[in-house]
């Protein structure tokens, strides 16, 4: 599965975050990745008079505050950080009565990669905390773009019909369907099904836009088996015949006693 979501601080508010409960490993990694310092700003945290800085990605919550947040022991906590560890997923400096969590490449997820999800980005923090995600900022800018064109792109190269390129076709595939992410994944394998219908009827190839702007990933199929359906004689049922003997020893004759 590829692509990512955003989830925005605020729904640790949320009474379905809030709900008491002993944490899974996956809600504890996500707790790990909304709890670590997200501004770019070094902070300075005295304890126990001892300064100690904390950084974009990382955190300074001691074992104790982990085993708290998650209803864990201090024991299982340990444990959890280790694996994390092992998986290259953080690092942990233990300092005086806390430790230091560094979040691996927090800043490779975290950074915005563009001006449209700075937009969305900021309208969050607005207080947008289930923000609609069918919107064109979203659809275009929701750092998979590139991937979605190279999809895109694979269904074109396979269409026998002419071709305008890529670019205008896949700008008119976005303006002419709102839903095209939903619709990438159905091109190819449709395209492919076509290639063999028409290879048994040899049926013409439309100009790709045109295919797009008619929605013919649903409609050829249909098209093709309704054209194509074969058709069924019902042959009428075969006369009964019988023989004279057959049909004189059916008659059955009664016989009386006076």
């Amino acid at each position: 599965m590829q692509g990512w979501i955003s989830l925005h601080r605020q729904f640790q508010e949320h009474a379905l975050w809030q709900e008491p409960r002993v944490f899974s490993k996956a809600e504890a990694w996500i707790d790990i990745l909304m709890e670590v310092q997200h501004d770019t700003k070094q902070t300075e945290t005295m304890i126990k008079n001892t300064i100690i800085t904390c950084d974009r990605g990382q955190s300074i919550k001691s074992i104790q505050t982990w085993a708290v947040r998650w209803t864990w022991s201090r024991s299982a906590i340990q444990r959890f950080l280790t694996l994390l560890k092992r998986q290259g997923m953080i690092t942990t400096e233990n300092l005086t009565k806390t430790i230091r969590l560094s979040v691996c490449n927090y800043n490779t997820y975290q950074n915005p990669r563009s001006e449209g999800e700075l937009k969305v980005i900021r309208r969050r923090s607005e207080g947008d905390l289930f923000p609609d995600t069918d919107n064109n900022d979203n659809n275009d800018n929701n750092g998979n773009n590139e991937i979605n064109k190279q999809l895109f792109d694979e269904a074109r190269k396979l269409f026998k019909g002419t071709k305008r390129g890529l670019d205008p076709e896949f700008k008119n595939f976005q303006k002419k369907h709102k839903n095209w992410i939903e619709i990438i994944p159905l091109l190819k394998p449709a395209i492919e099904n076509q290639i063999v219908w028409r290879k048994q009827d040899n049926r013409y190839w439309k100009n790709f836009q045109t295919w797009i702007n008619n929605s013919c990933w649903t409609e050829e199929k249909e098209t093709y088996e309704r054209n194509n359906r074969p058709t069924t004689q019902t042959n009428p049922p075969e006369r009964q015949t019988q023989s004279f003997d057959d049909q004189t020893s059916n008659v059955g004759t009664s016989v009386t006693n006076d």
